[in-house]
């Protein structure tokens, strides 16, 4: 038996195949990378609760006035700038959640 490190097995996908005449589903496993483009914005609301987030917001859309009609384009620049903030700000959902640990932790 081949042992399968993690780094091999990281495109590695099951597919369900159509029953014939067994209540049993056939399994494949294919190993194929699918190029499913560009990350989206992900957007996280606890960002909101920091003022100097939504100034930056604010600012990055007036400066958007020139894209109407342009949402690809304005998310894909809205999404650079916020990705840089939360590395700027050292990871603010990652330092919440370790806040909310602590106080449960304390009590």
């Amino acid at each position: 038996m081949e042992i399968i490190s993690k780094e091999e097995m990281k495109d590695l996908q099951q597919l369900g195949l159509k029953r014939s005449v067994s209540d049993h589903i056939p399994i494949l496993q294919v190993d194929a990378k699918i190029d499913w483009g560009p990350r989206p914005l992900k957007f996280i609301n606890g960002w909101l609760k920091k003022k100097d987030c939504v100034g930056l917001i604010e600012k990055e859309r007036t400066h958007m006035d020139s894209l109407n009609g342009q949402v690809a384009r304005k998310l894909r620049k809205l999404k650079r700038v916020l990705k840089k903030w939360n590395r700027d700000n050292g990871n603010v959902l990652e330092n919440r959640i370790a806040d909310c640990e602590e106080r449960l932790r304390n009590g």
